[in-house]
């Protein structure tokens, strides 16, 4: 994957609205993988006071969506199941990271872990359609 590809996904990415409002951060990029840094606002909490379930599959779609760019497709999610394993507190940094376990012509399945401190506190695992291939705006 060249460096203006990566480029490219870090500048798309970064400029939309959803991705600066979680205040998501790329850490790192490689073909069908990636790595995105979340740290925990109050804007981000729970009733319970402890990151919202909502934001952290929001992480997992997106660090998701965003391997699957590095491959030049574009993709729409079609499904996205997580597993909750532990709360996350206040002021704490979430690391997801990405992979692709299969890629069809039609849907790629990806997973991902998000750690906290080394631990792992979710899992998740989503199935993505290709609406057809990416390039670079002119």
């Amino acid at each position: 994957m060249s460096n203006r590809w990566i480029t490219y996904i870090c500048d798309k990415f970064t400029r939309t609205p959803f991705f600066k409002f979680m205040g998501v951060k790329i850490a790192s990029l490689s073909e069908g993988k990636a790595t995105l840094e979340l740290l925990i606002t109050d804007n981000l909490l729970n009733t319970y006071g402890t990151c919202h379930g909502g934001a952290l599959s929001a992480l997992a779609d997106m660090v998701m969506g965003i391997a699957l760019r590095t491959l030049k497709v574009k993709v729409v999610t079609v499904e996205l199941s997580m597993n909750y394993l532990q709360p996350v507190q206040l002021g704490q940094v979430l690391v997801a990271t990405s992979s692709v376990i299969h890629q069809g012509r039609r849907t790629i399945v990806a997973e991902t872990e998000l750690h906290c401190q080394d631990n792992l506190v979710a899992k998740g695992k989503g199935t993505f359609f290709v609406v057809g291939p990416d390039s670079y705006e002119k």
